[in-house]
């Protein structure tokens, strides 16, 4: 009879991954079960050792979450067991850790990047180890607002919010380098998301609409997607088949699904998502779209099948307060394995 129960337990986590809620108000996280949207539990800035936790990823079999602390001086990583929501390791990212800005752990696991958009430094943690294995300084970089890793992991793509442009780091070698068409390509750059298929990515920004495209296999810029006027790209999230794209658009209170075959787009508004600045979204295994609302201090239940509202989770019922940022927990709680970068807007 114990051995029926765990094998139900495990088949109903694999289908309703736990959501990650980074709350930058009053620096905690809050843990949503995605099969009944009810708390789980919420992570206390003393347990966490969090300090204004603002970017987060987890490695890809969704055993450690690392939660880049925003309000550190320096800034720090806070490493979370996610089977017993414990403190593993206080990471210090050292002199040139300050405003991270996004976190995106690799393919294997075997790293995790942190953006610090005030240095316009890249921090490289190691998960075998939980500790900074090096920085990366290059003039390449420039205050740096989003990280996206290449399918396998050969390449990590960096949004540089300073230059417009799109840099590439060797993950082998660490070497930054920016092909001749990401020069400049996207001014403001805020948003880099990768599709499933590592094939294309998609860049956004917080002060104009177009999406721009990136072929990855070719590093030129394949085509631009225009958004409604005045959208601010908060976050972007593509559905696990890559058949469509979710934006979160901060300034509309609404989300424009793009359609990634033919770049049409349907808009789902604020009265149909109770959305109050939504600031990043997440994809979960069972075709539920999460979105953080941080105005609203709540999260929004987006069925992708009929872009309608099936759930709304407020503060009280989530524990939220500026919720900055969400993720589906990947590997045996289900979930996506993409890692976004968060939102465009800034914290205080």
């Amino acid at each position: 009879m114990r051995l029926i129960f765990l094998l139900l337990c495990i088949g109903t986590l694999s289908a309703s991954p736990f959501i990650w809620v980074a709350n930058f108000g009053n620096s905690t996280v809050s843990v949503i079960d995605g099969a009944t949207n009810q708390l789980v539990t919420t992570i206390s800035q003393s347990q966490g050792m969090f300090n204004e936790p603002y970017p987060f990823a987890f490695t890809p079999d969704g055993k450690y979450a690392y939660f880049a602390n925003y309000g550190a001086t320096p800034a720090s990583v806070s490493v979370i067991d996610t089977t017993n929501y414990q403190l593993v390791s206080v990471i210090n990212l050292g002199r040139f850790g300050f405003e991270p800005y996004a976190a995106a752990a690799s393919p294997k696991g075997d790293i995790v990047l942190i953006a610090n958009l005030g240095t316009g430094i890249i921090s490289v943690i190691d998960t075998a180890t939980q500790s900074l294995l090096r920085s990366i300084i290059s003039p390449n970089i420039s205050a740096p607002s989003g990280i996206a890793f290449s399918k396998d992991g050969s390449f990590a793509y960096v949004s540089n919010s300073g230059t417009g442009s799109i840099a590439v780091i060797d993950t082998a070698t660490f070497n930054v380098s920016i092909p001749p068409a990401f020069n400049g390509a996207v001014p403001a750059a805020f948003v880099i998301t990768t599709a499933p298929n590592g094939e294309f990515a998609y860049v956004g920004n917080f002060s104009s609409s177009p999406i721009v495209v990136l072929d990855l296999l070719n590093n030129t810029i394949s085509g631009s997607i225009s958004l409604p006027s005045g959208t601010h790209t908060a976050g972007i999230v593509f559905s696990p088949d890559g058949s469509k794209a979710y934006v979160a658009d901060s300034n509309h209170s609404a989300i424009d699904v793009i359609n990634t075959s033919d770049h049409s787009v349907t808009v789902i508004d604020m009265a149909a998502g109770m959305f109050l600045n939504p600031n990043f979204l997440t994809f979960a295994s069972n075709q539920k779209l999460y979105v953080a609302n941080v105005s609203g201090n709540s999260v929004s239940v987006i069925s992708t099948g009929s872009n309608a509202l099936v759930d709304y989770i407020p503060a009280a019922e989530g524990n939220f307060n500026e919720p900055i940022y969400i993720i589906a927990q990947p590997g045996p709680a289900g979930g996506e394995r993409a890692f976004e970068r968060p939102s465009n807007r800034r914290p205080r």
